[in-house]
């Protein structure tokens, strides 16, 4: 971190807008539905570029398209106004093609999904990322009634580089995720956590994706992954009908290789609550107070403070 970019510094932006398309029709295998979204995330000179968010089809049990990952669990993700949400929350949006079909209270869900491996490499000049193999998710999930469940993911992937001279190495990847949510009480309270383990999954997970956390090159022709461990907690109380909050604390620790170096991510933490305001059903405002630390392998470490002011409208 530059001294650029320590200090107060303020910003408006309207990134987070959404628009969205949903049809269907019926068809000789029952409904097809097609959905498209996109918002104004994207990367580019004007940093805020049109981008697509999900863009998928669903008929019968089947899913095919750009779709929030199988290895997680929407559903428990908290109402926080910061976009990102916990650092240490399992968020990744990927092109996907997944099998999901309920028996009972279960929920069964098996995709395979684009291989996006984020490594570091020791040569870029003479090493490349390869992707022979499609991630490979599943996920149980019990439903106990409205507004409440209890989800566990599994995740097994292949990551690679080729290397000048026609060698090419491998290492394999895996996550295990556990979650839950339980809504209660007339107005709808909330509680939710999610827990997750692995090696090699870092650009599944919001804080390390893009840090080639997932394997590194530790050594001519060996390619170790990396492990990390993530946690949330979230509880959101309605107040009263047009009241309500979300309080979440989040937990990410990284297990780097002893070949990276000393300002390696190593743990953060994220703290936030908000309030949040709806005089009329379609129209909320919020105010939100985050802090984050980050702390590196080598023992340094910084905090950050974010006040956020946010005003949504759903039509």
């Amino acid at each position: 971190m530059g001294a650029e970019d320590r200090g107060p510094n303020l910003n408006f932006n309207a990134k987070q807008t959404r628009l969205f398309f949903e049809g269907g029709k019926l068809t000789l295998l029952g409904p097809l539905i097609g959905h498209v979204s996109a918002d104004f995330y994207g990367e580019g000179s004007s940093g805020g570029d049109f981008r697509v968010y999900e863009a998928y089809a669903i008929i019968g049990p089947l899913l095919a398209g750009r779709k929030w990952t199988t290895f997680m669990d929407l559903d428990a993700v908290p109402d926080t106004l910061d976009f990102q949400g916990p650092g240490s929350m399992l968020a990744s949006r990927r092109e996907v093609l997944r099998y999901g079909n309920t028996f009972g209270p279960l929920l069964i869900q098996l995709s395979l999904e684009r291989p996006l491996p984020d490594l570091t490499l020791s040569n870029p000049d003479t090493q490349e990322v390869r992707k022979p193999l499609p991630d490979v998710v599943g996920a149980l999930e019990w439903n106990l009634g409205k507004g409440r469940h209890v989800r566990a993911a599994g995740l097994a992937r292949w990551l690679s580089f080729y290397e000048d001279g026609g060698m090419q190495h491998a290492v394999p990847g895996w996550g295990a995720m556990l979650s839950g949510l339980w809504t209660w009480g007339r107005r709808g309270t909330r509680a939710s956590a999610q827990v997750h383990y692995g090696s090699g999954i870092g650009a599944y997970t919001a804080d390390i994706a893009g840090l080639g956390l997932d394997a590194v090159v530790v050594a001519p022709g060996r390619l170790e992954a990396v492990p990390s461990l993530g946690v949330f907690g979230a509880i959101e109380p309605r107040w009263s009908e047009h009241l309500a909050s979300s309080f979440v604390y989040g937990y990410l620790e990284v297990y780097p290789r002893d070949a990276q170096p000393g300002n390696t991510l190593k743990r953060t933490h994220y703290l936030s609550g908000n309030l949040l305001v709806s005089p009329v059903r379609s129209v909320t405002f919020g105010a939100e107070l985050l802090f984050g630390r980050r702390e590196d392998v080598n023992g340094a470490g910084d905090n950050a403070v974010r006040l956020i002011f946010s005003t949504r409208f759903f039509y």
